[in-house]
Formats: structure tokens, C-alpha cells, sequence
């Protein structure tokens, strides 16, 4: 192991600075996204980050040795919501692994296509009112389709996760400049959940992180890929993290869309689909 990697990793164990990503920025530092992420978010904004950097710094102490999930926890977010429906814009955003795919033939099966934000059914809201089991193959089996059709029953952004630069560009940006949403439900891997939470902190976002059960990147390497669309598994989260979001966000509008329920229009912005 590279001698400096080995050090990261000390760093990373001994919570050096209440900081825990010493590794995931050194290893970084040959891409692009934490250049982007430093000159476009931190630098640009001082303030927010640098407050945000002392409030990761709490989670951290708060949660010694204990992954990061968000900087609010999913109930704790969806309480907050119901109490500030005028003043919160929420976004749902899984991962685009969760695309459905050929695990027999190792290729994506996705009509809208893998590695991209793109969705079909909200590429065709028509289809929004309708139950997900009329949908054609191989749509009426894909989660992000599911999750594509709460987020319509509850007027939220909707965005499909790819690169961690375009992460940085589309989400975390627009969300410090007060034009994106400033609440959000992630679904992503593990692996990357505390970078994520980083993230989140120095923007000033509220977000609540679902992690992968089955399929998600295990390391360094497989993440790498993962951010280039080098993906070959399709990602899952528990049939209970379903179960919980369809009955606690729909709950004040019922479990189906009824005839007389509005489905927003969707615009995109910086791949972003926006509820209007």
C-alpha cells in the first residue's frame, strides 16, 4: 500500500481534526470533482462552508466510530417538511444503478439509458396517474420509476444521481445559490455516504441518506468506476425503506393518485426534473 494512503487511512481511524475523509480526499486529487467542488462551493461561498465544515466536524464527534447517514435523519426530514410545506423544496435522488438491468447479460435494460438523469416515465408524465403494474417492460419493475411516481404524488424535484462532479454542479450548487431544493432524499451507497454528508453540510442542505442493501460499491476502485458509468450490478435499498417512504411522504395526499390529483408539470434544470 502506497505510504500516504497508509497515513490517510490512520487519519482516517483516529478521527483525526473530527475529520474522516482523509483517504477519499487524498485518493481524489487526481480528479476533477473535488477541484470543482473547492473552487465553484467552498471558495466561492467561505461562510456557509466553512460553518458547514464545523458542523460536520459535530457529526463527527457525535458519532464517533459511526457511519454518517445525512445530516438529519429520514423521519426527523419529513417532520420538518410537513411543518414547512411554503418554505421547502424537497428532491428525491437515488443513484442511477438502480436502473434496471440484465444481471444475466451484464448490460442496462434502462429505455432511457444508464449512466444519464434521464427517466422515461417522467420523460412521459401521462404515465405518472397510472399504477406502475400497467407500465411497459421494463418499467413496471424498476424502483426509480416507483420512486419517479411519489415524487410526482408529492410535487418534489426528482434527479437521477451519476457522477460526483455532476453531483456537485446540479444538486449542491444550486441548493447554496437558493435556486435548488433545500431538502433531500438520497439513495446511494454506502461507501460514499460520509463524503456525501460532507457535502451536504457545506452547502447548508438538509438531506436524510438511504444506503444500498445489495449491488452497491464495496471500495475505492469500485467507486471510481462506478463514477465513470462502469457499473455491471444493479443497486437495491430494503423493501422497508420503501414501504416507509410511500406511507410517511404520500400521507397526507393518500396511498394512489386519484383522478383529481394534480401531477406537477416537470421542467429541466441542470438535470434536475423540477415539479411545477
Amino acid at each position: 500500500m502506497n505510504p500516504v494512503v497508509k497515513i490517510a487511512k490512520h487519519l482516517d481511524r483516529k478521527e483525526y481534526f473530527s475529520f474522516r475523509l482523509w483517504e477519499f480526499c487524498l485518493r481524489n486529487t487526481v480528479r476533477l470533482f473535488p477541484w470543482y467542488f473547492l473552487f465553484a462551493v467552498l471558495i466561492r461561498h467561505p461562510l456557509t462552508a466553512l460553518h458547514g465544515f464545523w458542523y460536520y466536524r459535530n457529526l463527527v464527534r457525535n458519532s464517533p466510530r459511526q457511519a454518517l447517514h445525512g445530516t438529519i435523519n429520514l423521519s426527523s426530514l419529513i417532520r420538518t417538511l410537513r411543518q414547512n410545506k411554503k418554505n421547502g423544496r424537497l428532491i428525491l435522488a437515488p443513484g442511477f444503478c438502480m436502473k434496471p438491468f440484465d444481471a444475466v447479460k451484464r448490460e442496462s435494460i434502462c429505455p432511457a439509458g444508464f449512466f444519464n438523469h434521464r427517466c422515461a416515465i417522467l420523460d412521459q408524465p401521462e404515465l405518472l396517474r397510472q399504477e406502475q403494474e400497467t407500465w411497459a417492460e421494463p418499467c413496471d419493475r424498476c424502483n426509480i420509476g416507483r420512486l419517479a411516481r411519489l415524487s410526482a404524488q408529492i410535487h418534489a424535484d426528482f434527479y437521477i444521481m451519476t457522477s460526483a462532479l455532476d453531483i456537485a454542479h446540479d444538486l449542491f450548487l444550486p441548493s447554496l445559490q437558493g435556486t435548488g431544493a433545500n431538502m433531500g432524499i438520497f439513495l446511494l451507497c454506502p461507501y460514499s455516504a460520509e463524503a456525501f454528508t460532507f457535502g451536504l453540510t457545506v452547502t447548508g442542505m438538509k438531506g436524510a441518506l438511504i444506503t444500498f442493501c445489495k449491488g452497491d460499491c464495496q471500495n475505492y476502485e469500485e467507486f471510481t468506476r462506478a463514477d465513470i458509468g462502469i457499473k455491471k450490478k444493479q443497486t437495491f435499498i430494503e423493501e422497508s425503506d420503501f414501504e416507509y417512504l410511500q406511507n410517511e411522504l404520500a400521507a397526507d395526499t393518500g396511498p394512489a393518485m386519484s383522478p383529481s390529483h394534480r401531477i406537477p408539470s416537470y421542467s429541466r434544470k441542470n438535470n434536475v426534473y423540477r415539479a411545477e
